[in-house]
Formats: structure tokens, C-alpha cells, sequence
């Protein structure tokens, strides 16, 4: 038992030690800090996000964590991704 937990274990550091090789092909630095992104349709409601330049292009950061693309205007895609979200899905069918 004991030596087949060290073998499942191994197993998983040696794939853990395969994904920086895959998120390390994303460059980045944080740039600006916060950006502040308002709600076109509901006053008063905001959100921040960090901001962060890649080797690919400008990313935006989700209070949950996640990096998403800017695509354009990271502002935009702060408010079109958290306060705007169920608006915007609305809109665009």
C-alpha cells in the first residue's frame, strides 16, 4: 500500500511539474493596479479589477480570481463580465 501511494504520488508531482511549462508561456506583469468598471444599466453599481500586460495582450482580473482577456478595453470587459453579465447575455440573443 504504502508503495503504491508513493508511486501515485509521484505520478502527480511529475504532472503537476509539467503545467508551469504550459502557464508560463503567459508573460506577465501587473501594470496599472485597479481599474474601476460602472454598470451601464443600473447606476451606482461598480466593480475593481486588477490589470496585468501579457506577451499575448492585456488581461483583467475577476474578484474570484480568474484572468480574462480584455479584448479592447479592459474596463469594458470588467463591467460586460461582472456587473453587466446577465444584461449584456440578454442583449446579445
Amino acid at each position: 500500500m504504502k508503495r503504491r501511494m508513493v508511486g501515485i504520488l509521484g505520478l502527480a508531482c511529475l504532472a503537476m511539474g509539467s503545467f508551469p511549462l504550459v502557464a508560463g508561456a503567459v508573460e506577465s506583469r501587473l501594470v496599472s493596479g485597479q481599474i474601476k468598471a460602472c454598470s451601464k444599466y443600473q447606476s451606482g453599481k461598480c466593480t475593481t479589477g486588477d490589470v496585468r500586460t501579457t506577451s499575448q495582450g492585456k488581461q483583467v482580473r475577476l474578484k474570484g480570481g480568474t484572468w480574462i482577456w480584455c479584448s479592447g478595453d479592459c474596463r469594458d470587459a470588467l463591467r460586460a463580465a461582472t456587473v453587466d453579465f446577465w444584461m449584456e447575455q440578454k442583449l446579445s440573443n
